[in-house]
């Protein structure tokens, strides 16, 4: 009786909605798939039918009904193609449980509808193509300079070439207006309107930062995420409703260079390659409870000025001047006259994708675990060993954990004061930072802007550290005979993908619990909008790591839209002849012995199954079974009686006496052979999962050969 009165009273719950493994707001261009879970608090309780109920947004009108369907099934739920509309869509879902009892309807989810988008390079015309395609049509990328009209090279460059005076020729004329950091602004009015819905489709090369009425819209840091933006250019798709005014408003865009556009300067770089000044794409649709509506879109209509960003690399670090802020520009009503019209500028070529993969963030903080002036008998030596000067108002913190990411201050001087930080892994002897193996000169630098009390961190750069080298200032309560700004506040941000953590470890002997920390610690590091290799030396993103890791980024954290992208991006790299750089996207070639290895490119096949094994979802493998393929024949091609022997083999060999990282203790073509075959057996499963009966002859004859 009991037992019966606890199953009656059962309480079942939907969580982890998604649609095409999105969560929140959901862009599609393609299939819909949904998913949820079911929870329950009685054991042995499960999912025994579902409904699914689509309607429009803001009008409610019904666009799909699945009634009750008698299933168990709650992944990769398809329904039937959605229209493109102005307002998207809400989707939810209930289910019955094992005594037939209903549940209460989900949360729902906003589903807004994409078609593809390609340039339109008929329009001859206008640098600019208009984007008609992509969320409406009518928008052009700007921004300050043209590509054209900057000089900007075309091409790839190694960093072996930067000391060759052809090189030097190339980079010469470049205008110095496009490594610069600018704001673009557009103010308009809802006329007094009541909105229904706005929604915004934004991409800003390298790195953006967008606001509205003097808002950051959403919470992302280096958006979008990196991609071959010859191929590929993301956008981010932002709901807005609620931060646009029925009267006047002002939108404002902070761009920075990211890896779109690397130009060395005079700090460290591990490249220089640019596809273009920065520059952006946006539009705005709104909605209206009247049944109108209004468009704002990216064109030459627009204003920019350089923004108080002095300097900022990827690479090199970035310099903020606070004095150079010009208060209320992302406010309406604000004296924009002294600004320049906004230029249409060519972008990169790449189609207009929606970034599914999770955003980067700012997803922890940490605080000063220790700090010590550096003495003053220090300086000298200090300053030879880093071949840099370094202030003798000096102290070093160690945050306690090494991290990738930025320092963020909140100090209090006086305008025109400067504060120096570095960032690094290590310390060397004198106690400063010592970036002499992942990449120097690397800082950042923040000039104060007034007397009171601000807080600042770089937008645009980031480092691998664990010690904040600080100079010019001072912490709180610590004499101040110089009168150097005061720090009350100094913390280091970890800054990596945002994607869900999928499982947890702990155990009993704490050696095993500590060394899973440091593997996800490092892991982490290096989730960025690639699997980078280290988070400050090179950031990039080099494949072989990925599948040998691969066990465990799915076990640990949710793989389900960053596994897509970084497929994505090898096969946007991928050549004409079926090769796959050693890196993706190619940023940079190192030449035939670093681009070119099996270990590495053999990602493209080994990854999709992973991907499958762990989710049981093949799209991975069907949609991208072409590429797999002209891969396989690539490798094929290069082997001769079945053996393949080019590329970098077991790297990283350590080599007692001699110069480690190249393959020494294992013959390259052993290696390179056994990818090769362990490629042919997947390609096999491959072309049997896509009912391609040639295919599976073929791999088999030259698997068995």
């Amino acid at each position: 009786m009991a037992l019966a009165a606890i199953s009656a009273d059962a309480k079942i719950t939907i969580t982890n909605t998604n649609c095409n493994y999105q969560k929140g707001l959901a862009v599609c261009t393609g299939d819909i798939r949904l998913g949820w879970q079911m929870q329950s608090d009685v054991n042995d309780d499960k999912q025994t039918a579902y409904q699914i109920l689509v309607t429009e947004n803001v009008t409610g009108k019904k666009v799909y009904n699945s009634k009750k369907k008698k299933s168990e099934e709650s992944q990769f739920i398809t329904i039937p193609k959605l229209k493109q509309n102005r307002h998207g869509y809400l989707w939810k879902v209930r289910v019955w449980d094992k005594d037939g009892k209903p549940s209460e309807w989900s949360r729902e989810q906003q589903i807004r509808i994409q078609t593809k988008s390609y340039p339109d390079h008929s329009n001859k015309g206008n640098h600019s193509p208009l984007h008609r395609g992509w969320v409406g049509g009518g928008a052009s990328f700007i921004g300050a300079i043209t590509k054209s009209a900057a000089k900007l090279p075309e091409g790839r460059f190694s960093n072996a070439e930067f000391k060759k005076d052809y090189f030097k020729e190339k980079w010469n004329p470049v205008d110095t207006l496009s490594s610069k950091s600018i704001i673009l602004r557009k103010e308009f009015s809802n006329g007094g309107k009541k909105i229904t819905d706005a929604i915004v489709y934004i991409s800003g090369m390298g790195h953006y930062e967008m606001h509205i009425n003097g808002k950051k819209v959403g919470d992302s840091e280096f958006a979008p995420l990196w991609s071959e933006y010859s191929k590929t250019i993301y956008y981010n798709t932002y709901d807005v409703t609620d931060m646009l005014s029925s009267g006047d408003n002002a939108i404002s865009v902070l761009l920075g260079n990211g890896f779109f556009n690397v130009q060395r300067g005079t700090r460290y770089s591990k490249l220089m390659t640019s596809f273009g000044a920065p520059q952006m794409i946006m539009r705005m649709d709104i909605n209206y409870s009247d049944g109108t509506s209004k468009s704002i879109v990216s064109d030459p209509t627009w204003k920019y000025a350089l923004s108080p960003i002095t300097f900022n690399s990827i690479y090199g670090g970035e310099s903020y001047d606070a004095r150079l802020v010009q208060k209320g520009f992302d406010l309406p009503d604000f004296n924009d006259s002294a600004w320049k019209n906004a230029v249409a500028v060519e972008g990169a070529g790449g189609e207009l994708e929606p970034q599914m993969a999770q955003p980067v963030k700012i997803m922890e903080h940490f605080g000063i675990k220790s700090w010590q002036y550096l003495p003053a008998d220090s300086v000298a030596s200090a300053s030879a060993k880093t071949k840099r000067t370094v202030s003798p108002h000096t102290f070093v913190a160690d945050m306690g954990q090494n991290l990738a990411g930025f320092p963020e201050i909140t100090v209090k001087g006086k305008p025109g004061q400067k504060i120096t930080m570095l960032v690094s892994e290590n310390l060397n002897k004198q106690g400063v930072c010592d970036q002499r193996q992942t990449g120097r000169q690397h800082f950042y630098e923040y000039t104060i802007g007034s007397d009171t009390t601000e807080t600042w961190h770089p937008r645009f750069s980031y480092y691998g550290f664990r010690y904040i080298q600080v100079e010019d200032a001072v912490l709180e309560g610590e004499p101040n005979p110089y009168n150097l700004p005061v720090i009350s506040k100094l913390q280091s941000c970890f800054v990596y993908n945002s994607a869900e953590e999928g499982s947890s470890f702990e155990c009993s002997n704490p050696l095993f619990s500590q060394t899973h920390r440091l593997i996800e610690r490092a892991e982490r590091s290096n989730m960025q909008s690639v699997m980078t290799d280290c988070p400050h030396r090179e950031k990039l993103g080099w494949l072989e790591q990925d599948h040998l890791v691969g066990p465990s980024l799915f076990y640990n954290f949710d793989m389900t839209l960053y596994c897509p992208k970084i497929i994505r991006d090898i096969t946007d790299t991928q050549k004409s002849d079926g090769m796959v750089p050693t890196t993706a996207p190619q940023y940079v070639s190192f030449g035939n012995l670093f681009d070119d290895s099996p270990e590495w490119g053999s990602t493209l096949v080994i990854m999709p199954f992973q991907y499958y094994e762990q989710y049981g979802d093949s799209t991975l493998i069907t949609r991208n079974y072409p590429a797999m393929c002209r891969y396989v024949d690539y490798l094929t091609s290069r082997s001769k009686d079945g053996i393949v022997s080019h590329g970098l083999g077991d790297w990283y060999d350590v080599v007692e006496g001699g110069k480690s990282g190249f393959c020494k203790n294992t013959p390259i073509p052993l290696v390179a052979t056994a990818h090769y075959i362990y490629d042919l057996q997947l390609i096999q499963r491959a072309a049997r999962m896509v009912g391609n009966k040639t295919d599976e002859e073929k791999y088999s004859a030259l698997y068995n050969n």
